[in-house]
């Protein structure tokens, strides 16, 4: 829900060829395992007294990161004609992998990791730290051939490996974002006590209530509904979706309940947040008014989240928390335009 103007597109779009002839940093396998998470995420209900050690949360991370170009003239030119300020891309890159990599979440799903240079940065410290990735989402001349000047800007990470991806393209967004391969990754990874299933995600973009834009919106919870049905998921493992849905939950201090498009999203993928946020949290996860990088541009609301799917198992206990995640050493003191969402999840209680 950004301001995104034909010209600045382009202006990407560029800066994405001539980053395409980059080298991609080297990067060091060593440290992954072969374990799986070490949770339980499927009945029974109750910690089995011999595996308390199994009983630990599911800690997950969505975080759109806004990197965007990693070139200093297209930052300027970004700047100038569509007035979004990048804020030091390549100082950010290394200090968001940093950031995630010392809290050891499970599963961190990001949006907008569109540049191949900044993806290769917090790729390398990723692999590092012992994930298992999936590639950018929609890149490559199969979707170049279809109008995808740009890829999807998101990646799946998980500390267990991943037994199986599946790329979902959706079909032309409107507006602007019609250039993007907008859709989600499906992975597939082991636990404790199963498989666990997530869609990492970046929906239709809204600008300035254009109301094809949310006609869009609602057509893309359509084909995220359509994709989770046919894979045919047993009811018994755990379905979690995370990212920026472009739908707005609203301020997350129990004053609000979302808009009615985020309803329609919760409805149409028969789903729930996957935790109440705590009252610790910051209001919102796309804060205009005091998140540096946001200012200026529409609109103020918590449009990044994770929600789990009812008809299959959910947490029973845990928490959410819109992090605040602006410990950086970059101009404008911000690590993105979007804070971070964490969910610490329990599908087992003591």
């Amino acid at each position: 829900m950004k301001e995104f103007s034909p010209l600045l597109a382009l202006l990407l779009w560029v800066s994405a060829l001539v980053v395409a002839d980059t080298e991609m940093l080297r990067i060091d396998d060593t440290r992954q395992s072969r374990e799986p998470i070490p949770v339980n995420t499927n009945p029974p209900l109750t910690c089995p007294l011999n595996k308390s050690d199994q009983c630990s949360p599911l800690k997950l991370l969505t975080w759109n990161v806004n990197l965007m170009t990693s070139y200093d003239f297209f930052e300027f030119l970004i700047w100038w004609f569509g007035s979004q300020d990048m804020n030091d891309p390549e100082l950010r890159a290394e200090e968001i992998a940093q950031y995630m990599v010392k809290r050891d979440y499970h599963i961190v799903a990001l949006q907008e990791i569109a540049d191949k240079y900044l993806r290769g940065v917090v790729n390398k410290e990723m692999r590092k730290a012992g994930y298992y990735m999936t590639p950018v989402l929609g890149e490559g001349w199969k979707w170049l051939l279809s109008g995808r000047l740009f890829n999807g800007g998101v990646v799946v990470y998980s500390k267990a490996p991943i037994l199986e991806m599946r790329e979902f393209v959706f079909p032309m967004p409107v507006g602007n974002q019609g250039w993007c391969a907008i859709g989600a990754w499906y992975v597939k990874v082991p636990t404790q006590s199963g498989n666990l299933h997530v869609f990492g995600l970046h929906l239709q973009t809204v600008q300035s209530d254009n109301e094809e834009e949310y006609k869009g919106l609602i057509k893309h919870y359509g084909y995220l509904k359509q994709i989770k049905n046919k894979l045919n998921i047993p009811r018994h493992e755990a379905v979690i979706y995370m990212g920026d849905f472009n739908s707005d939950a609203g301020r997350q201090d129990g004053m609000a309940q979302g808009d009615e498009y985020f309803q329609i999203m919760l409805e149409t993928l028969v789903s729930r947040q996957a935790a109440d946020f705590t009252n610790t949290s910051l209001p919102y996860s796309f804060d205009i008014h005091e998140n540096e990088m946001a200012k200026g541009k529409t609109p103020l609301g918590t449009l990044d989240n994770i929600l789990c799917d009812k008809r299959n198992v959910c947490p029973i206990n845990g928490y959410m928390k819109i992090l605040h995640a602006n410990q950086t050493s970059s101009r404008l003191g911000v690590l993105s335009d979007h804070y971070p969402i964490e969910g610490i999840l329990y599908f087992t209680r003591d």
